[in-house]
């Protein structure tokens, strides 16, 4: 590019160049960097003040930052120069560093670029893998292990105004904790995304249970690998979680877990207080949970008195639960477009997607979707509770499934029903389940429908079945009426 066609590139020539340079800043790390004091303390106030301060920098050709790695520099200087920057990919080496370095220089609007760029990074990720969980859980686990020791208690106070924090916080509260590796999530990150949703009622993907499950295992893999497998083979993720419920374990007999159940019990003990005990359903807590021993009996009793007083649990998910098309459970042609909201198929045949969601606690709980465009044949929505579900095949013949259909059929185990209406293009379709009652609600553009009755589980999914050009859209979020 010719000289003086572009500003911008023109000052990024200049960026470290020793030859429109007249200081040397010494970082950290040994590494030298040049800069213009000119262009430095007009666009920093910091700089300003150390440049022209009428002290020895004013006058020397060298200032020095033992506490800035030269990584962060870099950046800061782009950043001083140019006013963005590009190509950066942020990542546990330099995002801490240079995100300190920022607040050092009171650069405010660096700070927002850089959770700008992350974002954009992380929504990449998404695009080109959807397998793929962001590195967002060891970046927040990088930047609190930076905390000084004196302010960990302080931990709460700094989820109020630190963007950066706050920002990865939420990142990875909507990751299901079974896709988060354990070896790249501290204790401390942990709890800080606990206290951050459960103080702010933040939207969150994993159900309280699997919180707790992942927390007791992040202990325990603190501790050494002999824990870690001990425990791992008597705490049961959801899949397996009737089998354990109705029958009885015993492990309080086993001298192995009893000698490594007061390990677990002080690992765990600093963020216990941010699991909310009170979504988790009353027999995995006396069945699981309460035998284990690695609780305190007050946080345990205090969940059996909320149970008395309400007789239900609260919903099993904390926050706001933002739902979206779940495209790791779907038929093979289905895809998913608008960020989650929008299922598609191009095939002609009926094939099956659910949301991100399971319903497994007492209570009701209400969703919406919008059909965009009709299918050749028939849309269904509705739930299924079906372990072995096949999402490749029409879900209204399947076993534990019931589904209403766009031409007016209610799909069920009982039976299949005509209803005698129809809906189409640009109808709205609610779904409200009561858990208690086991009773599933469909109302059409506002106005109730019809119940019909499940056969008694101890989870649904919703679901939809669709083919091709059919597009329908989930309302984002879940509620708990």
């Amino acid at each position: 590019m010719t000289r003086g066609s572009s500003i911008t590139q023109d000052f990024k020539d200049m960026i470290d160049n020793p030859q429109y340079s007249d200081i040397e800043i010494f970082c950290e790390d040994g590494a030298t960097l040049y800069g213009s004091r000119a262009i430095l303390a007009a666009r920093s106030e910091v700089f300003n003040g150390l440049l022209f301060n009428g002290m020895k920098e004013t006058f020397q050709r060298q200032i020095s930052f033992p506490e800035i790695k030269s990584c962060a520099m870099k950046i800061i200087l782009e950043f001083l120069y140019t006013g963005s920057v590009e190509e950066i990919v942020f990542d546990k080496d330099n995002l801490v560093e240079t995100n300190l370095a920022a607040d050092y220089f009171q650069l405010p609007d660096l700070q927002k670029l850089i959770i700008e760029n992350l974002k954009e990074s992380f929504e990449e990720q998404e695009i080109e893998n959807e397998s793929t969980v962001n590195n967002s859980p060891e970046l927040l686990s990088v930047m609190i292990s930076k905390i000084p020791f004196h302010e960990i208690e302080l931990i709460e106070e700094r989820s109020v105004n630190d963007q950066l924090l706050n920002f990865l916080a939420d990142s990875v509260a909507r990751i299901h904790f079974d896709d988060i590796s354990l070896s790249k999530f501290s204790i401390q990150a942990l709890k800080y995304v606990l206290a951050y949703t459960y103080n702010f009622n933040k939207s969150f993907s994993t159900p309280e249970y699997l919180v707790f499950r992942f927390a007791a295992l992040l202990a325990a893999h603190n501790i050494d690998l002999d824990t870690y497998n001990t425990l791992d083979a008597i705490l049961p993720d959801l899949d397996d979680i009737e089998e354990y419920v109705e029958g009885e374990l015993e492990f309080n007999s086993k001298c192995e877990f009893n000698r490594i159940r007061p390990k677990i019990y002080q690992f765990l003990l600093p963020i216990i207080k941010y699991i909310d005990f009170r979504r988790i359903d009353g027999k995995i807590l006396s069945k699981i949970i309460e035998p284990l021993g690695i609780i305190p009996n007050t946080i345990i009793i205090d969940a059996y008195r909320y149970y008395s007083t309400n007789k239900k649990s609260l919903p099993a998910t904390r926050g706001m639960v933002k739902l979206y098309w779940d495209e790791g459970e779907c038929g093979g042609h289905i895809y998913v477009i608008c960020r989650g909201s929008v299922a598609t198929t191009n095939h002609q045949y009926y094939e099956n997607i659910k949301a991100n969601f399971v319903i497994s606690n007492n209570g009701t709980y209400e969703w919406d979707v919008f059909i965009e465009e009709i299918g050749q044949l028939e849309i269904c929505v509705g739930v299924h509770a079906n372990s072995k579900f096949n999402y490749d095949l029409f879900g209204g013949c399947q076993k534990n499934t019931w589904l209403l259909s766009s031409a007016g059929m209610l799909y069920s185990h009982t039976g299949n029903i005509i209803m005698g209406f129809k809906f189409g293009k640009g109808d709205r379709i609610t779904l409200q389940l009561n858990m208690d009652k086991h009773t599933l609600v469909f109302s059409f553009n506002g106005q109730k429908l019809f119940i019909t009755e499940l056969k008694k589980k101890s989870k649904y999914y919703p679901i939809i079945s669709l083919n091709h050009p059919a597009r329908v859209r989930l309302f984002p979020l879940l509620k708990y009426v």
